[in-house]
């Protein structure tokens, strides 16, 4: 047992989630008796229930239901055949299949509402996955939006058993909120609360979700409006959350907060940056197909007035509070992330990508980030969070932060002294203060916004290691055959992009790594690779990326 790593990663926690860790595994043990369970089913109100909407939902077409019992997630595709546990499939993927996302999905009414009864009738009360706060949240919410836009196609009798299902696992969760867990998960916990309280018109119900709400806001978003576990997919879920709340709030006559309305805002101009032009940066775990697109959650925001016109981002912003520069001068963006990996408590979705650089030119992505292939624990999870996935120097094969599990981080270091100038950015990074190794990184764009260079120094007072730079390239670059052993020629979609060792003794190597935009999807893609032995004090190295339109894009 590594107790260097646990020591240093339960540390960090947060005493409640300390102790709702403990509480919630000793009310597990409470509440096995199937008669307790049977006990605890409530019967719902019997008046009338307000009906909600959400039109981002209903627009964000996930195409996961093969009708009558066939479901795709994460790429994978299984046959339910009445098995609402499929051990051929990761915990991830049976939590989708219990969040009923597929019921805004272009398929007959008749089918859905056999897939509920089913699940009313097949899944045992309380089950561990099928009642975990999460997908009961996000349950909660999809039946109340299918029940108010199927009700007058509906049998009543069928209405009257969703409702009291429903009605049952709101009690369920108001009692089981994820507080061991926090971040994400409990604003999704509030959401189904607040969406839920005002289906029922249940006052407490509504009034705890927003209570908790505001204090998580105040927790959660940082000042320059990004969510605080700094994964822009994460940022999009949230935001939904939010925007799913208001409208909830709007259709059952309430009022919607203004630290409700003031949190929807700075989320949505955060979102205008990171956003700029359509660029989804894949930063720490973030995958394009789970979250609805940025411009049709915005769109939706607008219509009811929660957000006004588009903000135009500056040529440069710096969102000091979660460490991300971005620079956008057409033709030539880039992202570099100068910030920690995320909150202490709650580092479940970094990766080991501090000082990486995304860029793009004409619009297209050409340094990438990896994005995530799955969340089960294993060769795969390990590899998309290591520094080798992304674009940062390794040192002696050691990764950084100390990531372990699926959601683990040990050790952890940050990044300190940053500086941003208008063409300029630098950064340095205490993660390898460990090994006694100093690493600083300047990114510095060129003249007519030909390209950039990634300048880094390395100071090692401790003993000879090893360094590894990786370069990773968008899938559709490819190497061109007329390469040297300090330059060599990419050719992208609609440019040629030369990247030149200008400084340091590294050797060049052409290899491959892997690229997942989405769940359970892995490409191989092109990856420059430098390396180079690291004996006591300075090493400087120096690489820079021009670019030359080709007649494809003019």
């Amino acid at each position: 047992m590594n107790l260097s790593r646990y020591y240093n990663t339960i540390r960090y926690l947060e005493v409640s989630q300390l102790y709702y860790q403990l509480f919630y595994r000793f009310k597990s043990t409470i509440f096995r008796s199937q008669k307790l369970k049977d006990w605890l089913k409530k019967s719902s109100p019997t008046g009338k229930p307000t009906l909600l909407t959400n039109p981002v939902e209903e627009q964000f077409q996930r195409l996961n239901i093969l009708p009558p019992d066939t479901f795709s997630f994460q790429n994978k595709t299984q046959k339910l055949a009445g098995n609402w546990f499929p051990k051929e499939q990761d915990l991830l993927w049976q939590f989708h299949l219990h969040y009923f996302d597929f019921l805004s999905e272009a398929v007959d009414t008749e089918v859905k509402a056999a897939l509920i009864m089913q699940w009313i009738d097949e899944v045992p009360a309380r089950h561990a996955i099928a009642w975990h706060p999460y997908p009961t949240s996000k349950r909660i919410c999809n039946w109340i939006w299918f029940y108010s836009r199927e009700r007058q196609n509906l049998e009543k009798s069928f209405r009257a058993q969703i409702r009291d299902s429903l009605y049952d696992q709101l009690s369920h969760l108001r009692n089981n909120l994820e507080f061991h867990l926090l971040g994400n998960h409990l604003i999704e916990n509030l959401k189904a609360l607040i969406v839920g309280g005002c289906f029922f018109d249940r006052y407490w119900t509504v009034r705890k979700g927003l209570l908790l709400l505001e204090r998580e806001l105040f927790e959660q978003l940082e000042d320059d409006g990004g969510h605080f576990e700094r994964s822009p997919m994460y940022h999009l879920i949230v935001l939904e959350a939010l925007y799913a709340s208001a409208r909830a709030l709007v259709e059952s006559e309430r009022e919607v907060p203004l630290w409700l309305k003031e949190g929807i805002h700075r989320m949505a101009r955060y979102g205008d940056i990171i956003f700029y032009q359509n660029h989804f940066p894949l930063l720490n775990d973030s995958s394009e197909e789970v979250a609805p697109p940025y411009a049709l959650l915005r769109g939706e925001l607008q219509k009811m007035d929660l957000v006004t016109d588009p903000y135009i981002p500056h040529t440069l912003e710096h969102l000091k509070s979660t460490g991300l520069v971005v620079y956008n001068s057409d033709p030539l963006a880039l992202y570099f992330d100068v910030g920690p990996i995320g909150p202490d408590y709650l580092p479940g979705h970094a990766h080991n990508d501090t000082l990486g650089v995304l860029l793009y030119y004409q619009g297209e992505p050409i340094l990438t980030d990896s994005g995530i292939y799955e969340y089960k624990e294993g060769e795969w999870r390990h590899y998309f969070r290591s520094a080798r996935a992304h674009n940062v120097v390794l040192i002696d094969n050691e990764e950084p932060n100390d990531i372990w599990k699926s959601f683990r981080v040990g050790y952890r270091g940050g990044p300190f002294d940053v500086s941003v100038d208008d063409t300029e950015f630098a950064a340095n990074d205490s993660a390898y203060k460990r090994l006694r190794i100093f690493w600083r990184r300047k990114v510095k764009v060129l003249e007519h916004n030909s390209g950039v260079e990634i300048e880094d120094l390395l100071v090692n007072s401790g003993k000879p290691r090893t360094c590894e730079w990786n370069f990773h390239l968008a899938p559709g670059c490819t190497f061109e055959g007329h390469s040297t052993d300090r330059k060599v020629t990419v050719r992208a979609p609609s440019s040629l992009l030369t990247i030149e060792l200008a400084q340091g003794d590294l050797q060049l190597e052409q290899c491959s790594s892997w690229y997942s935009d989405e769940f359970g999807k892995k490409i191989e893609r092109p990856c420059l690779r430098a390396s180079s032995s690291f004996p006591l004090g300075e090493l400087r190295s120096r690489f820079r990326f021009t670019f030359e339109a080709t007649p494809k894009a003019l």
